[in-house]
Parts: C-alpha cells; structure tokens; sequence
C-alpha cells in the first residue's frame, strides 16, 4: 500500500470511528430512560390530567378487567374524541375534558394508559425495545406478578403522592429473574 493510499485508508478509519462514536452518544442522550425525580416531575406538571384520567377509567361502566389507550400525537386533535381498545372490544372516550387530558399528555411524551379494573392505571412515557417506563396508581401498592397491569415490571418505587408509583418494565430481565426462582 503506498503512502497515499495509507493516509486515506487511516482517514477513512478516523471519521468511521467518529460517526460511531458520535452516534452512540446522541443515541443514548435521546433515548435515556427516565429516572424516578424526571417522572415525578413529569407527573407534578401533568397532575390534573393524570388524575382526571385515572378517576375516568376507574369509574367507568366498562364490566372488562383491561383498558388500553394507545396514544399517537400525530392522530390526535383536542376536542375530538378518542378510540380505546376494551378487552377484545372497541370503545370510544366522548369525554372532551379526558380526551382533551389525553391529548394534552400526549404532548408530554405519555405513549399509552393501560387500566386494569382490580389493579390501577399505567401511563407509559417511555419505551425503547423492551424496556418501558412510567407511572401507574396502585391503590393496593402492588400488582400481581407476571399478569394484569405490568406483567414485566422489575421495579417499583413510590413518587410523592400517595398511590402513585414509577415503574420500569424490563422484559429480558424480568424473565431471567423469574427463571432464578
């Protein structure tokens, strides 16, 4: 290889290493999970949402244990109202001040809301893979394992109010610990 050929071979190197290391810190600066003080902030700015939400779905007429609420910014507009899915059925939130709530959530980053009639609300604010983040109300402080409201949750620790609690779901984790048993 002659001199010239090198000096391109080693330059061609630098930048590839470059990108890739640029890469992998923009990659893991944008999605970094939420630590427990960020969701808890999250949850103090967005408290009168979550709340109205959580009281919505807990007292609702629906006899179905399970109500799931995929949010997408991109398809949601306030004063509109809002499909959920009700165990293997469809319904639909004519509520605007919870689908308002909703779509203000949205805007903060809130993904989904799973309810689960004998165990409380979850709303996702982050995911990545396999791993999801969030806050849920536990009125009992605790779930059953391995079904319902977090089948894959392998921590829990309360937030400052009462009830309230942030959640990591891990599945790869949670199925390895679940072996060691």
């Amino acid at each position: 290889m002659s001199g010239l050929n090198k000096k391109i071979f080693i330059g061609v190197l630098i930048a590839l290493f470059t990108v890739f290391v640029s890469a992998y810190i923009i990659v893991s600066i944008v999605f970094r999970p939420p630590d427990i003080d960020q969701m808890n902030r999250s949850f103090q700015i967005n408290r009168e949402e979550i709340l109205l939400v959580t009281e919505f779905l807990l007292n609702s007429e629906y006899d179905n244990s399970a109500i799931f609420i995929r949010i997408r910014p991109d398809e949601l507009n306030a004063n509109e109202t809002i499909e959920m899915q009700i165990g293997l059925e469809r319904g639909t939130i004519y509520d605007t001040r919870v689908s308002d709530a909703i779509f203000h959530l949205s805007q903060y980053g809130y993904m989904s809301i799973h309810m689960e009639k004998d165990e409380g609300v979850a709303f996702l604010q982050w995911t990545h893979f396999e791993q999801g983040r969030g806050i849920a109300y536990l009125p009992n402080g605790r779930i059953h394992d391995g079904t319902g409201l977090l089948p894959f949750m392998i921590e829990l620790e309360p937030l400052d109010e009462d009830g309230w609690y942030y959640y990591v779901e891990w599945f790869s984790r949670w199925r390895s610990e679940r072996n060691r048993r």
